[in-house]
């Protein structure tokens, strides 16, 4: 009869104990990672529903469609040894949902009602942020500036701009739209090219179309290639778009009937939708709204709502637009149209920045059990009896502080104005690392970063006690 030692069985038992142990931890921990997930899927979905849902009763479209982003960093289950004494691991739940409350599916966006503009809502850690995704700009054509800043290309000519109330013709501006192959005035395609816009309109030649990026260089270096034009004469056929010159006038753009009312009027090569309109008579042009029956030459159906081709003695003539007021996707808080043009043009690429930090932050151990410690002790724990125990405990007392970074296309305002939690406003970067702000969530307006500081207690107790006497021992 073979004997085997006690200390091998004792070995074995404690290696296959050890990977049983491991394994099942492993197994709890996919577990509970799994169940943070869905449970984050499904609150952020329900999230989107009820912003919808509360949006929609209050009577206005900023969330009819709307989107959350969801992110908490929740405690792990570390199955190391080591996270008995070091700070606790996080891991980063990151999920977005979207819901769509159609009560106020299509109600209109009118310029004196920027309530209504598309916010999109951000959820870190228990803190909810508010991000535009549009702002309202006016762009007038005779100061040649939209916001606070000059318009790049405005084109004033009589040029297919109708003839005004005196017969004769009238300057208006242009602005520019993108068509796309199929549409009835695609021209790259038509061997006869594009049917002007009105008599005497020398506008969207092959030159004009196909100016890409609208601006007087050239290139392409094929023959037929003139001043401003990007594609070379032989390949336009192969474009599935292009741009198309439409003159700012009541003819041309028409809200009843959604004509032109999607044109990139700022030169930002980007459209903007049409709101509101100033005509060179100072009359008014808004969606829903119709034109005042003041206009001793409006005939029509006076009812209706909207505006109509204005007629005196039964001969049409137009008017030209000086102002309009458009909602510009580019000018929010956040530009969802952000693409490589932009990365080109140095500017910095919205939205949650890859990078994220830890600070821990511990209370240093105190009189009695207060802070964070680690106490190791060995002896007896009861008087009559002789056995040996160690004590292990540790005692966790610390805040710590998570912070994300999301990088905003402009400063609007909200930030700084209370619309939103948060805590200092910066012009330099190196104010939201200062001694007073460090731990605050701070808007840098230099960079438009804003660093979201979450800061979350830590309170926790582990005792571990293990008999170490020689009877019952086996290693000893």
């Amino acid at each position: 009869m073979k004997c085997i030692p006690k200390g091998q069985t004792a070995s074995e038992l404690a290696i296959f104990g050890a990977i049983l142990i491991f394994v099942l931890g492993l197994i709890i921990r996919m577990a509970l990672n799994f169940n943070y997930a869905q449970n984050q899927a499904l609150g952020a979905m329900r999230l989107a529903f009820e912003q919808s849902f509360r949006s929609g009763t209050g009577g206005n479209a900023s969330r009819m469609f709307s989107s959350i982003l969801y992110i908490e960093d929740r405690k792990d289950a570390d199955v190391s040894s080591s996270g008995r004494y070091l700070t606790s691991s996080r891991m980063p739940f990151v999920t977005s949902g979207a819901g769509a409350f159609t009560n106020n599916l299509f109600m209109p966006t009118q310029h004196d009602h920027p309530e209504n503009l598309s916010i999109m809502d951000v959820f870190i850690n228990g803190q909810h942020f508010t991000f535009t995704t549009a702002q309202f700009k006016t762009c007038n054509f005779v100061t040649g500036f939209c916001g606070s800043l000059p318009t790049p290309i405005i084109i004033s000519d009589s040029a297919g701009c109708g003839n005004g109330p005196s017969g004769g013709a009238i300057n208006c501006a242009k602005a520019y739209t993108r068509i796309v192959y199929g549409d009835d005035n695609f021209c790259s395609l038509n061997p006869f090219g594009c049917s002007p816009l009105a008599t005497g309109d020398t506008r969207n030649t092959l030159e004009d179309r196909f100016n890409l990026d609208r601006n007087t260089l050239t290139q392409c270096a094929a023959v037929g290639c003139t001043a401003g034009m990007d594609v070379e004469p032989a390949q336009t056929d192969e474009f599935t778009w292009e741009w198309y010159a439409i003159p700012m006038t009541n003819s041309e753009i028409d809200f009843n009937d959604g004509k032109n009312t999607s044109l990139d009027v700022d030169g930002d090569l980007k459209e903007e939708s049409i709101v509101r309109m100033v005509d060179t008579n100072n009359f008014t042009y808004t969606l829903k709204e119709p034109i005042p029956e003041t206009i001793d030459w409006f005939v029509g159906d006076e009812g209706a709502e909207g505006y109509h081709n204005l007629v005196r003695s039964g001969a049409m003539f137009h008017a030209a637009f000086k102002e309009v007021t458009v909602i510009d996707q580019q000018e929010g808080d956040i530009d969802n149209t952000y693409d490589t043009r932009d990365r080109q043009n140095g500017k910095p690429q919205p939205g949650l920045k890859p990078e994220s930090f830890l600070y821990v932050y511990g209370k240093p151990a105190g009189p009695g059990d207060t802070g964070t410690y680690l106490r190791v002790e060995e002896g007896k724990l009861f008087t009559p009896d002789t056995r040996q125990y160690v004590r292990q405990t540790r005692k966790q007392d610390s805040i710590e502080v998570i912070e994300r970074q999301i990088q905003l296309s402009n400063d609007t305002g909200r930030m700084c104005n209370g619309s939103n939690p948060v805590e200092a406003c910066c012009d330099a970067g190196s104010c939201c690392y200062s001694n007073d702000n460090v731990f605050k969530t701070c808007f840098d307006r230099s960079t438009k970063i804003l660093h979201i500081r979450s800061k979350i207690e830590d309170r926790a107790k582990k005792k571990w006690v293990t008999d170490v006497s020689t009877d019952k021992n086996p290693f000893k």
